[in-house]
């Protein structure tokens, strides 16, 4: 994987400090860690932005009946002693908290911060192909192709918005080998991606699809993550 392409690793440092990157992707980003000055201040750029969406969440503490049902699953009713028995506790509500923390960093808007949407494009082997990205402020979306490649000459990659409701909508074309696109949409399509279910990607004649809507195979889906 071509580490150096900045674009990659943005992309792989915010999935790695949302907590999607998995896996041995995950292991693999670690490891660059420990070796790329580029990947820690990426990774550090990112903490710090959605760090700062933690000083606007209020804090939900749970109900006391899920306390109780996790310690009764987790020490099914071992006797340990009191200090202990605290100290799991503590330990328990401090990983649900980190939990929690991390879903409403990702879902819950922060006033001041820039909008916009990610989405990163991988196959079954955890390589990303595509990285999206969509600016609600100048309607630009821009596809980069990571590890992308074309299928053959007279076929081509369409990405397709899967709205809340109804069928899917063109978004365009996909570049491959490495080059970068960038389309504009109209505000009713950009108003629509705010609540889409997520993007698919299928393969089309060269020009696209001739019906409006996907003819050939889906060959990749990925959520969309709200900045």
């Amino acid at each position: 994987m071509n580490y150096d392409d900045p674009d990659l690793l943005d992309a792989l440092a915010a999935e790695y400090v949302i907590g999607t990157l998995r896996g041995p992707a995950r292991q693999r980003f670690a490891r660059l860690l420990r070796e790329s000055v580029e990947a820690r201040e990426a990774v550090e750029h990112w903490e710090a932005l959605l760090g700062g969406l933690a000083t606007v969440l209020p804090a939900v503490p749970p109900p006391a009946r899920v306390w109780r049902r996790l310690e009764a699953r987790l020490f099914q009713g071992a006797r340990e002693p009191a200090g202990a028995r605290l100290w799991r506790l503590w330990s328990l509500a401090a990983t649900a908290a980190a939990l929690v923390l991390a879903v409403l960093l990702v879902w819950q808007p922060s006033p001041g911060l820039p909008e916009g949407h990610v989405a990163i494009v991988s196959d079954a082997a955890d390589q990303p192909q595509w990285v999206i990205t969509a600016d609600p402020a100048t309607g630009s979306i821009r596809a980069r192709a990571v590890n992308a490649r074309a299928e053959a000459i007279d076929r081509a990659y369409e990405l397709w918005m899967l709205p809340a409701d109804g069928p899917p909508r063109s978004l365009g074309l996909l570049p491959v080998d490495g080059a970068v696109t960038r389309h504009q949409v109209s505000p009713a399509l950009l108003a629509l991606l705010r609540n889409a279910k997520g993007l698919a990607i299928s393969l089309e004649p060269a020009g696209g699809s001739p019906t409006g809507a996907p003819t050939g195979p889906v060959l990749y889906q990925a959520p969309i993550v709200d900045l």
